[in-house]
């Protein structure tokens, strides 16, 4: 969360991914994303 109580991007995409999988229990997801290099690209990989 922001000081100014807004979420991320990044925070919203991981929430909905979760909701998405609880709701259609897939058993894959494949989430593509526009930037390579942003911060959330980095650390969903892991």
């Amino acid at each position: 969360m922001r000081s100014d109580g807004t979420s991320l991007y990044a925070t919203r995409d991981l929430a909905a991914a979760i909701d998405r999988m609880d709701k259609y229990n897939f058993d894959t997801m494949i989430y593509v994303i526009k930037d390579k290099k942003s911060i959330f690209s980095k650390y969903s990989k892991c």
